[in-house]
């Protein structure tokens, strides 16, 4: 993430990380991008954020 936060990056802890935080089943990568397509060019940086949030919690 240094500096560049326009990418989503798709793991083994990020997608089920997110299904969780979600409350989703299930959801494609492509579905994942569309939501956070709104945040342009810190898309990644949000999407970071939504799966780090129980951290500060």
């Amino acid at each position: 993430l240094l500096g560049r936060y326009g990418k989503l990056v798709f793991d083994s802890w990020t997608r089920p990380k997110y299904l969780k935080v979600s409350g989703k089943r299930r959801a494609a990568d492509k579905t994942i991008e569309r939501r956070f397509k709104r945040y342009g060019r810190f898309a990644g940086l949000a999407f970071w954020l939504l799966l780090t949030k129980d951290w500060l919690d």
